[in-house]
C-alpha cells in the first residue's frame, strides 16, 4: 500500500467506521476493509507501542462511560 503516516491511519481508521452501514455491493469494498482493518490496527499498536518493554510506560484509558481503567 506505499508508506502511510500514523494521522492517515487513524482519519482513515475514523471515515471508515462512518460508512460501516454501506452496502458491500461494490468491487472494491473487500480490498478497503482490508486497508481500513490494517489502517486500525496499525493506529492501536502505535498508541500501545510506548508501554512494552523493560522502559514501558502505563497507559490511563477511558471508556465512553467514564471508567478508567491502566492496564500493566
Amino acid at each position: 500500500c506505499g508508506e502511510v503516516t500514523r494521522e492517515e491511519r487513524v482519519g482513515l481508521a475514523r471515515a471508515a467506521s462512518c460508512r460501516a452501514k454501506s452496502t458491500y455491493e461494490d468491487h472494491d469494498k473487500p480490498a478497503q476493509i482490508c486497508f481500513s482493518n490494517m489502517s486500525t490496527a496499525k493506529a492501536v499498536a502505535d498508541a500501545i507501542r510506548t508501554s512494552l518493554g523493560p522502559k514501558g510506560m502505563d497507559k490511563m484509558i477511558q471508556d465512553g462511560k467514564g471508567d478508567v481503567a491502566i492496564p500493566k
